[in-house]
């Protein structure tokens, strides 16, 4: 059995041998390492190859790849190659190397050979036998990397190839394809969100049946208090009307306003259709068409005919500029634009190979966004319609009002804002077609005065308004004395009324003035032209 001096001795010796051993093969490798790193740097700087690799992490990563290659490619020393550096140092001729072979062989001078060995490894220590020199070798470990170091710092960019400019032009691409892509799939989130928010509780269908709530309370002879609920009703309507029409659908009304204005126009067919359309709440045309452009981009992924997906792209493009004309030239929407936009910035990377299967999706989903979009404004323009409805049904209230006809009771079985309006018209008919007694009853009255009493005192004062009656200032005026042009005073009086009118559709439009009152607005310009309809 080894003692424990010259067995210890062993274990210190082999240890040591093998940090001594792993250090210089790490060191080595590291300086692998480093000599890699520098030509990677050198080729992709002055040759312009390979300029993905020269960056921080993957030099970093080479340098460090070459140190751990360099620690685990050694083998690890042995017992008998610590007992043979032993006997070198120490001269002991094989001593120690026969210690390690004790256990295997027999003979009587074992327990000589063991004595020996005791003895001289009294003598020495693991240090004397394996000697650490790192300090000459320790500056081996920042040189290297600090040239790569300056490298990476002052050593210019070249591009004879033209490929740095190239890799450049890629990376731009893919970077603002991912812009663009996460503005989508955000934009895409905010919408459904609002939808789903907008099915749990709409203010317009509340708004709605507060109002027919109110019709139902509405009492024949309380003609004050009656007025006071719907005058309240009308505006919360009016608001909301304003509200809507201003945030969303301001381009589409006056466009629709101006088109049915300007009679045989040179605007695209089909945008006037989808425009239209639109206004009335429904937006099954254009969703027709994004499924149609769904179709395209399935079967654009799909070919490989070079032809055939230049056609499939041509016809894409063109589609979507169809589109675009519509947000931007119809409905004023700068998010549905900004979708289709974004679609035809991805069907022109689609183009690019490395590019082409994000692209693609990316595609698909800004197209699913202008569908959500449009279905946005499909809404709100049914919200307007149902507001416009109510409004002037609450125009037809507040007249049965007036003649205190107004009965919430016999709102008993309506249900919905038509039942109300068909009640109310059917009222207002009876009160039309029937004849009073003059001033006493409902109906038509036959005729007379009503008697007044003139010794009763009021505030009346008569005076006469100072406005100007003219659509803008005047600036020189002279009169002369003379017998006028046959039909001049007609002439000036019509041009009169239409600039008038014509300043009045243009303030119904920006002041986004809600249906309900367009009709008698225009019914009373309309009326100042009798005079001259007579002549």
């Amino acid at each position: 059995m080894n003692g424990p001096s010259a067995e210890q001795l062993l274990v210190d010796v082999r240890r040591r041998l093998w940090l001594a051993m792993a250090g210089r093969s790490g060191l080595v490798g590291f300086l692998a390492g480093c000599g890699v790193a520098t030509a990677v740097l050198l080729i992709a700087r002055f040759a312009g190859v390979g300029t993905e690799l020269a960056t921080w992490p993957i030099l970093v990563g080479i340098v460090v790849v070459g140190g751990l290659i360099g620690l685990v490619a050694r083998r690890p020393p042995t017992r008998v190659d610590a007992a043979r550096r032993v006997d070198e140092q120490i001269g002991g001729k094989d001593l120690f190397l026969t210690l390690c072979q004790l256990s295997s062989s027999a003979g009587e001078y074992q327990p000589l050979v063991l004595l020996a060995a005791e003895q001289r490894a009294g003598n020495v220590t693991a240090a004397r036998i394996v000697p650490f020199a790192w300090q000459n070798r320790y500056w081996n470990l920042f040189w290297p990397p600090a040239v790569v170091l300056l490298g990476m710092l002052y050593l210019p960019q070249f591009d004879p190839f033209g490929r740095v400019a190239e890799a450049k032009l890629d990376e731009t691409r893919a970077e603002r394809l991912k812009e663009s892509r996460k503005a989508t799939q955000l934009r895409l989130a905010e919408v459904k969100e609002a939808s789903e928010q907008g099915d749990e509780a709409d203010p317009t269908q509340q708004a709605i049946k507060d109002l027919q709530h109110t019709f139902n309370r509405m009492k024949p002879n309380e003609k004050l208090p009656n007025l006071k609920q719907l005058l309240a009703e009308q505006k919360r309507l009016g608001e909301a009307y304003r509200r809507i029409s201003e945030e969303s659908l301001k381009e589409l009304l006056k466009k629709q306003a101006e088109g049915d204005q300007l009679f045989g126009g040179q605007a695209n067919e089909q945008l006037k259709k989808w425009s239209k359309e639109l206004s009335e709440g429904s937006a099954e045309s254009v969703k027709q068409e994004l499924r149609q452009m769904q179709d395209l981009l399935q079967e654009l992924s799909k070919t490989e005919d070079p032809v055939k997906k230049q056609e499939l792209e041509q016809q894409l493009k063109e589609k979507l500029d169809n589109l675009e004309r519509l947000a931007n030239e119809q409905i004023g929407s700068e998010k549905l634009a900004a979708a289709l936009e974004r679609a035809k910035q991805q069907l022109d990377m689609s183009k690019l190979d490395e590019l082409s299967q994000e692209a693609m999706e990316s595609l698909a989903e800004s197209l699913d966004l202008a569908e959500a979009e449009l279905k946005e404004i499909a809404q709100a323009a049914k919200d307007l319609k149902s507001l416009e409805q109510a409004l002037k049904t609450l125009q037809q209230a507040k007249r049965l009002n007036d003649y205190e006809m107004l009965d919430g009771d016999q709102a008993g079985n309506c249900k919905c804002l038509a039942d109300y309006e068909e009640l109310y018209a059917q009222m207002m008919a009876k009160m039309k077609n029937g004849e009073g007694e003059g001033l006493g009853g409902e109906g038509i009255g036959k005729g007379g005065e009503a008697p007044e009493d003139d010794s009763i005192k009021t505030d009346f004062r008569n005076e006469q308004s100072k406005s100007p009656t003219t659509a803008g200032k005047v600036i020189l005026s002279m009169k002369t004395k003379g017998v006028g042009e046959t039909g001049e005073v007609v002439k000036q009086y019509r041009e009169l009324i239409t600039a008038v009118k014509q300043g009045v559709s243009e303030a119904i439009l920006q002041e986004q003035v809600p249906p309900g009152y367009h009709d008698g607005i225009k019914g009373y310009f309309d009326a100042l032209e009798a005079p001259a309809e007579k002549k």
